[in-house]
């Protein structure tokens, strides 16, 4: 019964390897992009400039990929596939360095794909997107990600140690090797994941390997089991909450921030497993961080009271297409989409 119950648990863990080994694909998808190296463009255009500069001018974009990083969208479509309504669509403004802008709008409105029209994971199918006047295409966009940061809230924890999984945001070899423990400590503190790791500590394992072949009546081999131990001497795992998987995600994120040539950060929602306070402070550590840092930070979120009112420019979006822009008061003012999202949150 034991060896069962033990292959039964061995094969929920295969199926969590598989749903890594999916993002393992997709990371490798983006690997088979033209090399950042092989362009001519160096990155950042204006070195003098903490932020990038975004303009959009009627983009399109329908559902199934990822996305695009703008200075400019200008008449940029995007349609997904064979389906025929754009998930994006007509979209067209611009982001001045360093400010801190506000998706807002109802869930399936076309945020998500904004964003990924922004990081350039997918091209337009209309239009133009430039960077600090730079037109955004594969080569282009591929080189522009390593000065962005983009939080989502689903991102893995990988099968290797908590440190580990820290230093994976940093892509250059010397960052990481310049990372103290001291820094580890900063970006735990930032995310808000200091009592995660005092607990785990940072040698702890997530979901760590096992044989998942072992057959329901017979034990695994004597080489097999020597090979999972080598390669994970650490076999208990360290089951996380939702909350404190995103907590650890936004450290992740603060220590590339920190340690890395960021110029563009992006939060899709990555922290809305966390209570209204504790979400309200991540996103006050990463509006202080930019700001100090003078980076250009684009939040979408449902939670708008907490960081809408404080925001340069709002992007209010409806069906693909962006209804409203313009600031917290302005919007309030007009009476329209936006205004009806917000006072349904607002304290009465």
């Amino acid at each position: 019964m034991n060896r069962r119950i033990e292959f039964l648990r061995n094969a929920q863990q295969a199926n969590d390897f598989l749903s890594i080994f999916k993002r393992v694909r997709t990371f490798y998808k983006i690997l088979d992009q033209p090399s950042p190296y092989q362009c001519l463009l160096e990155y950042p255009f204006h070195p003098n400039t903490g932020g990038c500069k975004i303009t959009i001018r009627s983009v399109i974009q329908i559902l199934p990929v990822p996305s695009t990083i703008l200075n400019s969208f200008s008449n940029v479509s995007l349609n997904y596939g064979s389906s025929k309504t754009p998930a994006v669509s007509d979209v067209s403004f611009t982001i001045e360095p360093g400010q801190f802008i506000v998706i807002a709008g109802k869930n399936g409105s076309g945020k998500t794909s904004l964003l990924k029209l922004l990081t350039g994971l997918v091209q337009p199918t209309d239009g133009e997107i430039s960077i600090d006047d730079t037109t955004l295409c594969a080569s282009t966009a591929n080189k522009f990600r390593q000065a962005v940061t983009f939080v989502t809230q689903s991102e893995a924890i990988y099968p290797v140690s908590l440190r580990e999984n820290l230093l994976l945001g940093l892509t250059n070899k010397v960052d990481r090797a310049s990372v103290t423990d001291e820094d580890l400590n900063e970006a735990v503190r930032l995310g808000g994941a200091v009592n995660l790791i005092e607990r785990r500590g940072y040698s702890a394992i997530l979901n760590p390997v096992t044989i998942t072949s072992e057959s329901i009546e017979d034990p695994a081999g004597k080489a097999a089991i020597e090979a999972r131990d080598y390669g994970s001497p650490n076999p208990v795992g360290t089951p996380f909450s939702t909350g404190e998987h995103q907590r650890f995600i936004a450290s992740r994120a603060f220590l590339r921030i920190k340690h890395s040539k960021i110029k563009l950060i992006i939060l899709d929602e990555p922290s809305n497993a966390l209570d209204p306070q504790a979400e309200a402070q991540v996103f006050r550590e990463f509006r202080k961080l930019a700001k100090e840092k003078g980076q250009t930070l684009i939040v979408v979120t449902h939670r708008l009271t907490s960081v809408a009112p404080s925001a340069d420019l709002i992007l209010c979006m409806n069906e693909g297409k962006i209804e409203e822009k313009g600031t917290h008061y302005e919007l309030i003012k007009s009476g329209g989409l936006y205004s009806a999202l917000y006072n349904v949150q607002a304290p009465t």
